[in-house]
């Protein structure tokens, strides 16, 4: 649960924060503990209001990849600057930091795109930067880590596509084969009619027969 570290990244104390959200502060605290569920409204309320996601308030977008920490502490040693300052700029906790790079932490994909922006690139530049990016990237992008994912993205968008539209072709195909069955149907004679509909008949369910009176109900 990520509560406490987006409340302290906004410089909320407990009394502040509850008042937002309209929540006892005693109770904010058991949420912040994991002693007591969040109701499903209130991280909504908390993820549109800090402009974050479900996914991190939760936990639930943690990256376990103990590359992450070497690579946390390469780049700030590229960019020289200290853990202490990017912990003031971003507003990271520096406890949280120091967790993240030593590999104490899992880190959030929320918070290393944070961090990504702080240092000028890309979470795919990052990676790649740091040789954490496993893909083969095709010699036509010319190292560009970002434009491959573009291409990538674009390219699963357009297979989707054309899977959903084969769909829809399908069951237009299909309702046009119903319609002519249908139009068939109409034109042969009352008799023939009957036959097709008692063929119809015989592969539906039956309708359950009433219940039968009693011997004693009958007079």
């Amino acid at each position: 649960m990520k509560i406490k570290q987006i409340r302290r990244m906004n410089n909320l104390s407990q009394a502040a924060f509850a008042k937002i959200f309209g929540i006892a502060q005693n109770t904010l605290s058991q949420y912040e503990t994991g002693s007591r569920k969040v109701p499903p409204q209130l991280l909504r309320d908390i993820a549109d209001r800090f402009n974050t996601t479900i996914d991190y308030l939760l936990d639930a977008d943690q990256i376990c990849d103990d590359r992450i920490g070497a690579a946390l502490i390469e780049e700030r040693e590229w960019q020289k600057i200290s853990r202490r300052t990017v912990s003031e700029d971003t507003r990271i906790p520096y406890n949280d930091l120091t967790a993240y790079e030593k590999n104490d932490e899992p880190i959030n994909l929320y918070i290393l795109k944070i961090l990504c922006i702080y240092f000028g690139k890309s979470v795919y530049e990052f990676y790649n930067d740091h040789g954490m990016y496993d893909e083969y990237i095709p010699q036509i992008f010319d190292g560009d880590v970002d434009k491959y994912e573009r291409f990538k993205d674009a390219r699963d968008e357009d297979a989707q596509k054309q899977v959903l539209d084969t769909k829809i072709i399908n069951l237009n195909k299909e309702k046009e084969e119903f319609v002519t069955l249908y139009r068939k149907y109409k034109e042969l004679p009352k008799d023939k009619q009957k036959i097709v509909d008692d063929v119809i008949d015989g592969f539906l369910p039956k309708k359950p027969k009433e219940a039968l009176p009693d011997d004693d109900d009958i007079d």
